[in-house]
């Protein structure tokens, strides 16, 4: 459609008379002849220079139009490839802090980490520290309580050897009692008889 019209539009500087009887054909046929002897007059009476410099001119239009557009298009793919430029710095950035991201969370992991361990390594020791106290302290109490059971062992056994010793001297001594009291016995005994015995003889 463009096309069309910048045709068109052209037409009446290169056929103005062909032009003219387009326009005029609404009329219908009145003075047909006479305008078609018109428009051949008026085109033959065209100038070939005026016909050569609208082409020419035309053709440095387009030569502009091609330009703008070339120029446009070399603009457009500037700024193509400067978006293109950003958008791939954008992502070495965002790669660039993904990466110190990574290196700083793993540097603190690894913080963290020798952190942890060396409170688990100090709570060990820490409470070997108290287990071996404890254990020491468990150990003298135990050899204390052992020595102290032995003592008293020690002092049941003497008490247990004495009291045998005391009932064996007081078995003797109820022995010793008893025979002494059987003899004292026997001997008055004896005398009796024997006082008897002499009583009878002297009646």
């Amino acid at each position: 459609m463009r096309r069309v019209c910048r045709v068109s539009r052209l037409a009446p500087r290169v056929f103005p008379g062909q032009s003219f009887r387009q326009c005029s054909g609404a009329d219908g046929n009145k003075d047909g002849h006479v305008q078609e002897s018109d428009s051949f007059s008026k085109v033959k009476e065209v100038d070939p220079f005026r016909v050569g410099y609208n082409m020419g001119m035309q053709s440095v239009h387009l030569e502009a139009i091609r330009m703008k557009l070339t120029d446009h298009l070399e603009l457009f793919k500037s700024h193509f490839h400067a978006l293109s430029d950003i958008l791939k710095s954008n992502h070495d950035q965002v790669r660039q802090l993904h990466e110190q991201c990574n290196k700083v969370i793993l540097h603190e992991l690894n913080e963290s980490n020798d952190q942890l361990l060396s409170q688990r390594s100090e709570f060990e020791r820490h409470l070997k520290n108290v287990e071996d106290s404890l254990k020491g302290h468990i150990e003298d109490k135990v050899v204390g309580l052992q020595a102290h059971i032995d003592d008293r062992f020690e002092n049941l056994r003497d008490v247990i050897k004495l009291g045998f010793g005391v009932l064996i001297l007081l078995n003797l001594w109820m022995f010793y009692t008893i025979s002494q009291n059987h003899r004292q016995y026997m001997n008055a005994h004896t005398t009796h008889t024997l006082n008897n015995l002499s009583s009878q003889s002297k009646k």
